[in-house]
């Protein structure tokens, strides 16, 4: 591809941002579908105007966010194992490519998997053996599945951290630990205090089913 090509990508990976979003919320409501990829497509860095090797990778968290969503959602209605295979390159690339991406599509794994967490002691309370049993199984091949991920990437940065001998304690702050440290200017205080908000009042709700309590992190 011609690097003069290369001022798409960022509008490439906001057009499949866009359409997973999509999908996964007109279960929900096909309104607040609609006005979820709005929100996205006025993004200042959807457009690639800031020169041809300016690629963006804070579009990935784009692509992440709401992919990682679409897929446990889906996995909560169907937890077989064609559900399950997706998170892998979902989650490899996302921590490749952009970490904090990648951390934050971790992040909302881990919550999804204390909520099951909390579901599997209440229903092991309550002596519901073939819920609880159910339920114990969504854990285990989540972290399965989160783990071999987790590996694939370690294993893909291992020769270079190797070679770097004590430098590679630099190199890991300089790659990850930075982008989690600032990663609250990535996005900005006031958005993520607002999506905790919207977090917290969707969790005061009595849900049934956790799928809907998937939807709360979107």
């Amino acid at each position: 591809m011609k690097m003069s090509n290369a001022i798409f990508i960022p509008a490439i990976f906001s057009i499949f941002s866009m359409l997973i979003t999509y999908i996964y919320l007109r279960r929900f409501s096909k309104i607040s579908a609609l006005v979820a990829i709005i929100l996205i497509a006025l993004i200042p860095t959807t457009v690639g105007f800031l020169g041809e090797k300016f690629i963006v990778p804070v579009n990935i968290s784009f692509i992440a966010i709401p992919g990682v969503l679409f897929l446990l959602d889906r996995f909560e209605r169907d937890s077989s194992v064609k559900n399950l295979i997706p998170f892998i390159p979902l989650i490899t690339f996302s921590l490749l490519v952009h970490p904090p991406s990648g951390f934050v599509a971790l992040t909302i794994i881990l919550a999804y998997l204390i909520l099951l967490a909390y579901i599997y002691l209440k229903t092991l309370h309550l002596n519901l053996k073939s819920e609880s049993r159910k339920n114990r199984e969504k854990i285990l091949k989540i972290l399965l599945i989160s783990a071999i991920s987790v590996v694939i990437v370690i294993q893909l940065f291992l020769p270079s951290l190797l070679s770097k001998g004590i430098e590679a304690g630099t190199f890991a702050k300089q790659s990850y630990l930075d982008d989690i440290i600032y990663f609250p200017n990535y996005f900005g205080f006031f958005p993520l205090i607002l999506s905790a908000t919207g977090i917290f009042f969707n969790l005061q709700e009595k849900f049934t089913d956790s799928s809907f309590i998937v939807a709360a992190f979107n």
